[in-house]
């Protein structure tokens, strides 16, 4: 079956987006966003929320409902981060 087959009988079955273009993507965002976090940027925490985004895309888009908690928890800690790294950079600067 080729490419535009596939997206066909996706785009035929109500699928809105290809999940295997979405789990591709997943990946490679969450690969920048832990080489993000390594570095000990700032933007690691912002950048980790725009993830999320379409880490629950396919949690949803794939019926992945167990992997809702961890996403959940994934903002949570994202948003965390966000205040310790601004207060680690404000302290650094003084």
């Amino acid at each position: 079956m080729g490419t535009q087959k596939i997206l066909l009988w996706s785009f035929k079955r109500g699928y809105r987006i290809n999940i295997l273009v979405l789990e591709i993507t997943c990946a490679i965002l969450a690969v920048i966003s832990v080489w993000l976090y390594g570095n000990g940027s700032r933007y690691a925490p912002l950048f980790g929320l725009f993830c999320q985004m379409f880490w629950i895309t396919w949690t949803i888009q794939g019926n992945h409902y167990p992997m809702l908690i961890l996403c959940i928890f994934m903002v949570g800690t994202h948003i965390r981060n966000y205040f310790v790294m601004r207060n680690k950079q404000l302290l650094q600067s003084d």
